[in-house]
């Protein structure tokens, strides 16, 4: 190989690492930005948090090296949906159904990436991870 090789491979490779710490900036920037017409709060991979409205939401911490458990409590006595996003980009949303009373919990390996979890429902609810 020549030098001209190596050291274009070795430009390319800093410049990736650059775009992406550049990119986990700016999720984790974004999800500290509350949403203009919500309430929007951060919590350290824990809760329970509870999201009351349609339209709440919170930003959870995962586990980076094992999966992290999400639990969601319909507190109401109404169909309750929460909608649950990585904060990645590209990340694509999931929702949770919950019945009236009940809890539903999921386990999801999201390798240390926060999530955001908002309430798509009139009823309220209560998410919590671990």
């Amino acid at each position: 190989m020549t030098r001209s090789v190596i050291r274009r491979a070795g430009a390319t490779m800093a410049l990736s690492t650059a775009i992406l710490i550049g990119l986990a900036g700016t999720a984790h920037a974004e999800a500290a930005m509350p949403a203009d017409r919500s309430t929007t709060s951060t919590a350290a991979g824990s809760g329970p948090v509870v999201l009351a409205n349609f339209d709440d939401n919170v930003n959870l911490s995962t586990q980076a090296w094992a999966p992290t458990t999400l639990c969601v409590s319909n507190l109401g006595r109404q169909y309750g949906l929460l909608r649950l996003q990585q904060l990645r980009p590209g990340g694509t949303a999931e929702f949770i159904e919950v019945q009236a009373t009940t809890t539903t919990c999921i386990e999801r390996w999201w390798s240390g990436v926060d999530v955001n979890a908002m309430n798509v429902s009139s009823s309220p609810l209560s998410v919590a991870t671990s």
